[in-house]
């Protein structure tokens, strides 16, 4: 009997640490796309860095707001925000949210493009 009651604690502890691991992996997909959203409307798909995604978040502007907030959700309240969005991107490159990939075109830059496209020029090179 208590060794039917240890592994039932035991059953219990995995499915909690799987809970709690599927609840981080769904945040950082949350992130990448209010980032991946908020990036697209404001820059279509023209490539950008992380420097100038907090740039343009940094802008006083209302049609901005949403990069604001994707930028503070990515960068928190960290000194060097550039650096925390760069690294982001780096982690994320090739993953998609809501329909929306994002593309590493060299080391530093990106893209958003729609997930059902591919284009050419971002094919992994062999």
């Amino acid at each position: 009997m208590a060794v039917e009651a240890l592994l039932q604690q035991l059953v219990d502890e995995v499915r909690l640490l799987r809970l709690d691991l599927a609840e981080q992996r769904s945040a950082g997909d949350v992130r990448l796309g209010l980032l991946l959203r908020a990036v697209r409307a404001a820059l279509g798909s023209d490539t950008f860095t992380a420097g100038q995604l907090v740039e343009l978040a940094g802008a006083r502007l209302s049609t901005r707001i949403a990069l604001q907030a994707a930028v503070q959700a990515v960068a928190g309240a960290t000194r060097q925000p550039a650096k925390s969005v760069g690294r982001f991107l780096a982690q994320h490159a090739g993953q998609q949210a809501d329909g929306l990939r994002l593309v590493r075109v060299r080391a530093g830059i990106f893209r958003i493009e729609s997930a059902e496209s591919r284009r050419l020029d971002t094919w992994p090179t062999r």
